[in-house]
């Protein structure tokens, strides 16, 4: 049986959904659009830009989780530049990426992996 693991979407469109959804295939997705840092769950995974959302930081909305002890990570997109707030990694469980930045290196949460396909690349 697989286990689930809700997906929370803070990036609208949802940017890599289709290669996300391939590479988390192992589980059962409950796929939530929230777009706000406004949805809170546990076994969460956010896939996030890093970006403040209605006002609410990326640090601000994972303490919130931490505060629920909920189990949470997140899936961190772009950050092309290196420039995105990165304060919240040291509070959740684990950070994938696909830009490498020496400076959250240093943390041994944090992982990096290959940029993946827009939707509607890969056709069945």
């Amino acid at each position: 049986m697989k286990k689930t693991v809700n997906v929370i979407w803070q990036i609208k469109p949802l940017w890599g959904y289709e290669w996300l959804c391939e590479l988390l295939k192992e589980f059962d997705l409950n796929n939530i659009e929230d777009g706000g840092n406004s949805v809170y769950a546990d076994k969460a995974v956010i896939v996030t830009d890093g970006s403040k959302r209605n006002g609410i930081s990326m640090y601000d909305y994972i303490n919130k989780f931490i505060k629920n002890g909920f189990r949470v990570g997140c899936i961190h997109l772009s950050d092309e530049c290196g420039v995105s707030p990165v304060d919240y990694y040291r509070n959740v469980n684990f950070v994938f990426r696909n830009y490498y930045r020496y400076d959250v290196s240093k943390y041994p949460n944090c992982y990096f992996f290959a940029l993946g396909y827009k939707n509607g690349f890969k056709k069945d």
